[in-house]
């Protein structure tokens, strides 16, 4: 099976969860029998994950059986000081590597909330058509809990065309997404079951939540999990998604 993974720092780490995909055998041959090709990119913005979805599958459509994206924050860009403001500056004090990885480019425009999770929701709504388009099987979600649910306050009928049974979740039962084995205090609290599937918040968690319940001192201090939780995500999570 060849499989395509994009995201950002969350998958782009050499010992990411993508690349332990192929560590798993075949039982009869002993041979590999996932081959991955890994375009996660360190500061990514969701229009670059979009954007190089839609390259790559242009050029190689017939090259993969399975497509894998990891989706980050709602907002990634060039710092500028003199246009960008709170409460979005906290995100990109530090500038991201080139324009070509960034979400907008010095466009004071898309600094309104209202705006940027419409943004959030094209570039989600733009590969999941462009999979379809193609009959492509696939499997999206979070790094982190990006608290991606507040698009639904803006914008539910957008919201409402994502076809959530190709993420990563079970909304009905709670237990089996994050077991809390781990779990240190506060860090599993869940907001009121009702909630959770009215607005689909169950999808605002992500690698990070699960890591934090299922393995013990799994975050490195710059927030990004360790190389031992990028082997547990990969044998434990994904490799359940893959037929």
């Amino acid at each position: 099976m060849d499989i395509l993974v994009l995201g950002d720092s969350f998958t782009a780490n050499c010992e990411s969860w993508a690349n332990h995909l192929s560590d798993f055998h075949d039982a009869e041959t002993e041979e590999p029998n996932i081959k991955v090709k890994n375009l996660g990119q360190g500061c990514n913005s969701n229009h670059s994950i979009a954007r190089r979805l839609i390259e790559e599958l242009t050029e190689h459509k017939s090259s993969y059986d399975y497509v894998i994206i990891q989706w980050t924050i709602d907002f990634r860009g060039s710092y500028n000081p003199t246009i960008f403001k709170e409460p979005f500056s906290d995100r990109i004090e530090y500038g991201v590597a080139s324009y070509e990885n960034s979400d907008t480019f010095k466009r004071p425009e898309f600094l309104t909330q209202e705006s940027l999770n419409l943004r959030w929701l094209e570039h989600i709504l733009l590969a999941q058509y462009f999979l379809q388009m193609y009959k492509l099987d696939y499997k999206m979600f979070f790094g982190w809990d990006v608290q991606f649910s507040k698009s639904w306050e803006s914008f539910p009928k957008l919201y409402e065309k994502i076809d959530f049974s190709k993420w990563w979740g079970q909304p009905h039962n709670i237990e089996n997404f994050l077991p809390q084995n781990h779990r240190a205090p506060g860090e599993c609290n869940y907001p009121p079951r009702h909630e959770l599937i009215e607005k689909n918040m169950w999808y605002d968690w992500g690698m990070a939540e699960w890591i934090r319940c299922n393995v013990e001192d799994g975050m490195q201090e710059d927030a990004h999990p360790t190389n031992y939780s990028h082997q547990r995500f990969a044998k434990e999570v994904v490799k359940t998604w893959i037929k």
